[in-house]
């Protein structure tokens, strides 16, 4: 940290996590700007939704489809977003986040278009604050997703929260606006996460709609979700 300091100073007082994150930021703008691609309010809005779901598919065409799908959604969700747009601002995080590896010998393990915030545990930082200025996000985008990427966003907020109580309500949301895909996410998650409360109490709140048990019941019966495709389900 000192030493990033020292190469390019920021104000002092802020948290460590903080100092970070206003390193990283500037280094977008710069890669952003070098590239011709304005907008930082929507550019943010984009990173968020990559940081939170990431983008992956059998081949890197599908990864790339996946990911353009999400960054239109995430510009826009009102208009159409041109397709240069998207893939401008898809390759620009691909290129600020690489994916550990571009592709896999293993036919079973997806390509990921974008890879992780570094250092480790960056992104929980990163999304504890800025989905404070974008509520609306996890709502908009969480249907885009897969059962991997639901998994680790679950992941993710449930480690923001210990940063910022508020993240907690944005693990209800994507559980309660896309109960089909975050329920049985949130089911399985909480059996690894550090902190599963924020995701228990999420499925609490789904059980006002319809009946979530570990056995399952009423509308939404998530170890069944889970039996049709969930690896590593905890269910019988």
């Amino acid at each position: 940290m000192a030493l990033l300091q020292a190469c390019d100073p920021l104000p002092e007082g802020q948290a460590p996590e903080d100092t970070l994150l206003a390193h990283e930021r500037k280094h977008r703008d710069e890669l952003a700007t070098a590239r011709g691609l304005g907008h930082p309010h929507t550019r943010e809005r984009a990173v968020t939704t990559a940081v939170l779901f990431g983008a992956r598919g059998s081949d890197e065409v599908e990864a790339r489809t996946a990911a353009c799908r999400l960054i239109a959604t995430a510009l826009d969700h009102n208009a159409p977003v041109a397709i240069e747009t998207q893939r401008a601002v898809a390759s620009w995080i691909a290129d600020l986040y690489p994916p550990a590896t571009p592709g896999s010998s293993d036919p079973d393990e997806p390509v990921e278009f974008w890879g992780p915030m570094q250092p480790d545990r960056m992104a929980e930082f990163f999304l504890a604050r800025s989905l404070d200025n974008e509520p609306d996000l996890p709502k908009v985008t969480g249907h885009l997703t897969d059962r991997l990427g639901a998994s680790n966003a679950l992941l993710v907020l449930s480690r923001a929260v210990s940063h910022n109580p508020a993240a907690a309500r944005h693990i209800q949301t994507l559980v309660l606006a896309h109960p089909e895909l975050f329920a049985p996410a949130a089911l399985w998650v909480q059996t690894y996460a550090e902190n599963p409360a924020p995701l228990m109490e999420a499925l609490v709140r789904v059980n006002g709609r319809a009946i979530v048990t570990p056995r399952g019941s009423g509308k939404i019966n998530p170890p069944a979700l889970v039996s049709r495709g969930w690896p590593g389900s905890p269910w019988p």
